[in-house]
């Protein structure tokens, strides 16, 4: 997934091969699992992955940098502020997050559907604004 764009880069040709696609489609779902992460969430259950709160750090004695929304004086994300249907696109992200980085190579790439992918943005997209307000900017490709 990181080599894919270097490759793009360095032979100065537009990343438009399938595997730049399936890489550039990895790597989004996995960054939408860091800012899952970042605004206090976490999956349980391996084979029907459900959303949880993760209000702590990976450990609060290690000297590990972890960043959660409340460190930009954000407020972390509770369940009860979620509809089932944002809860379940969210965990399954998350838990495909975890697959793509598991397998590391293109043979993977069955799981969260294409198709929900925007629909996964704008669920992340809307709790950065209603937490980070004016400081939130999106950027358009």
């Amino acid at each position: 997934m990181l080599s894919a764009l270097a490759d793009c880069l360095c032979e100065k040709r537009k990343p438009t091969t399938k595997e730049f696609k399936i890489c550039a489609y990895q790597s989004a779902i996995i960054a939408a699992r860091v800012f899952a992460e970042f605004l206090g969430l976490r999956i349980e259950a391996p084979n029907k992955p459900k959303l949880k709160e993760k209000k702590g750090y990976f450990s609060d004695s290690s000297p590990i940098t972890e960043v959660k929304i409340q460190d930009l004086k954000g407020k972390l994300v509770e369940l009860s502020e979620l509809s089932e249907r944002e809860q379940d696109v969210l965990a399954r992200a998350i838990f495909y997050a975890n697959k793509a980085t598991a397998h590391i190579d293109l043979a993977h790439i069955d799981g969260f559907p294409h198709t929900e992918f925007v629909e996964l943005v704008k669920i992340i997209e809307n709790l950065l604004q209603s937490r980070l307000g004016k400081d939130f900017k999106r950027r358009n490709a």
